[in-house]
């Protein structure tokens, strides 16, 4: 036929996916023409493989109708050839033939077709499968090649097709939303390469879990309005990163998702085995219903605001959306806005509570704790902007702020008379989880000219836990400084002997729930003791936090703990307001009276 008997249908198929009909036969070609054109489908027409090469290599189509047996190089050799071709690796290519035998079929599939369609042709059904085929291929072209789910945009895509419809509102819906918590450390720690195979892991977990079918072929039929027949009523999405969304139908109750959100979480609990490392992961998951007939564009954005409530409270955990959740939801990002302006203002002022030797009634040091009085707020509790600052990534920079500034406020107490006082702060773990953590520390008590005896860093069992062999790393160049380590709320958390062997810290505190009930509940003052007699036996200093009785400082002081802070001391003040109470009470710094009576 020549090169000139090929081309583009009439009105040249712009926005219209291109399908190129490679047939000998010009009435089969006439007829294939017709009825895709008819469909909507551009069509470009070649009489051989030969044609076809040149045809393709031009303007490659969407997809390919290509008949086996032809004159010069057949459909197999041609399939071949298309394949080879760079826009050819993943076009799909439909294969016409009459020859029906299985080594014939084999053939085709082992050339790279993607579909059989035997002759004699039946039209319709072969406009219906190339469509579906298009489909399909455009769904593939969109999965996550990580994961092999659908992208965030084809989920919206599959969103806008629940969204009419004579099934939407039978049964209620729900939208869940699924973050893994704190997986930027395992990139960091582990590299790229594990991260990624933990998505591919998690993703064939929540699958399963799921029983999620064939995302191509249920994402590629035809509408419903079409075929007749409703589009599939779950799909699980990986969102981006390490979230992931799923769409969920057909649920009698809210229970079904609560219970649901809850085997996602649990699933997502097993170990995990990443390049000879067991790793334990955690997640944060937000639901949302349909209750007040809400878009569904709208439901995802209910369950991604739930699932930053689930992280805000503390993660591994799931949060339903409901009013209350929009107005935390509002409040903390009006708190992140105020956060930043702070950081900006110099709004963020540290306190420092004492910390009592119970043996000698004298003041050892302090804890740093950070305030912020902002105008317009008054003063905003730390368990308020703490965990928006931890969500919002500026827990690094207060962490930094929060350093620089205990350590020059402590150091000017041995400027007027107050030396020897010791600092305590506390870490969180984005800034723990920093390579250089040691030398920015040492880059501050250099700044400073604090002693780096003088400077306690406290750490929680959980954050020394999520990256052992990181965390032993950090804690050997914190001691070469010469800085002293302890762990924080101790007895809350893990609390395994070997940890305690293997981190080598350097003091423990018990956390206040046990010192509450200390001298009534028989239980927490035989933890606290043991807690006490463990540390001193390692060689540790105990602290006890949360004292606010006297009779609570007799009964530390009698099992051997060393040290103890709480209101019946004092409460966190400004370092100014910190001189004045220690000069209060002498040159031997002691505690108030009412303490010292109870000896």
């Amino acid at each position: 036929m020549g090169d000139a008997t090929w081309k583009v249908a009439d009105g040249d198929g712009i926005g219209a996916p291109c399908a190129l009909v490679v047939e000998d036969s010009a009435i089969e070609r006439a007829l294939l023409r017709a009825a895709l054109e008819r469909a909507g489908l551009a069509v470009i027409e070649a009489a051989s493989g030969d044609e076809a090469l040149r045809a393709f290599t031009s303007q490659p189509p969407d997809v390919v109708l290509l008949d086996i047996l032809m004159p010069g190089i057949d459909g197999f050799e041609t399939c071949r050839r298309i394949r080879a071709l760079p826009a050819g690796a993943a076009t799909p290519v439909i294969v016409t033939t009459s020859l029906e035998d299985e080594d014939a079929i084999a053939q085709a599939y082992a050339a790279g077709a993607t579909d059989f369609v035997t002759k004699p042709i039946n039209l319709s059904a072969l406009v219906h499968r190339t469509r579906y085929v298009l489909r399909a291929h455009r769904v593939l072209a969109n999965l996550d090649v990580l994961t092999g789910l659908p992208g965030r945009a084809v989920f919206s895509q599959w969103l806008a097709c629940r969204q009419d419809g004579p099934w939407t509102r039978r049964t209620m819906r729900a939208v869940i939303y699924l973050d893994l918590d704190r997986f930027r450390r395992i990139n960091d720690t582990l590299g790229r390469d594990a991260g990624d195979e933990l998505l591919k892991q998690v993703a064939a977990r929540l699958r399963a879990s799921l029983r999620i079918g064939d995302v191509v072929r249920d994402l590629a039929r035809l509408s419903p309005q079409e075929a007749g027949h409703e589009p599939s009523r779950t799909l699980l999405a990986r969102a981006g990163g390490d979230e992931f969304v799923i769409w969920m139908e057909d649920l009698a109750s809210a229970q079904d998702a609560d219970a649901v959100a809850g085997r996602l979480l649990e699933v997502i609990r097993a170990p995990f085995e990443l390049h000879g490392e067991t790793l334990h992961v955690t997640a944060s998951v937000g639901v949302a219903l349909d209750g007040d007939a809400a878009p569904a564009t709208a439901l995802v954005e209910r369950a991604e605001i739930a699932m930053d409530q689930a992280k805000h409270g503390g993660r591994d955990a799931r949060c339903f959306y409901d009013a209350a959740t929009a107005a935390r939801a509002r409040r903390m990002f009006s708190l992140e806005t105020v956060l930043r302006r702070a950081l900006e203002t110099d709004c963020f002022r540290m306190h420092f509570q004492p910390k009592v030797d119970l043996a000698t009634w004298q003041i050892r040091g302090m804890e740093a704790l950070m305030r912020l009085e902002y105008p317009g707020y008054g003063t905003i509790a730390p368990g308020d902007f703490i965990p928006v600052a931890e969500q919002t990534g500026l827990i690094a920079s207060l962490d930094r702020w929060a350093l620089r500034e205990s350590c020059r406020e402590v150091r000017r107490c041995a400027d007027v008379g107050l030396e020897g006082l010791s600092v305590a702060i506390n870490l969180s773990a984005s800034m723990f989880q920093e390579r250089d953590l040691a030398r920015q520390v040492a880059d501050v008590l250099a700044e400073t000219g604090l002693p780096p005896r003088l400077l306690e860093i406290e750490l929680t069992e959980r954050l020394l836990l999520e990256d052992t062999r990181s965390s032993l790393t950090t804690l050997a160049g914190l001691r070469e400084l010469g800085v002293r380590v302890a762990m924080d709320d101790f007895g809350t958390g893990y609390s395994s002997l070997s940890y305690l062997k293997r981190f080598k810290v350097n003091g423990l505190k018990i956390d206040r729930s046990f010192i509450r009930d200390v001298t009534c509940d028989t239980d927490d003052a035989a933890i606290v003791s043991a807690i006490v007699g463990l540390g001193r036996r390692l060689g540790m200093v105990v602290t006890a936090e949360g004292v606010e009785t006297p009779a609570q400082a007799r009964f530390l002081r009698e099992c051997g703990c060393q040290e103890a802070q709480g209101f019946l001391f004092s409460p966190a003040l400004a370092m100014g307001e910190l001189v004045g109470w220690v000069r209060a009470f002498g040159p031997a710094r002691a505690v108030p009276a009412p303490v010292r009576a109870e000896d």
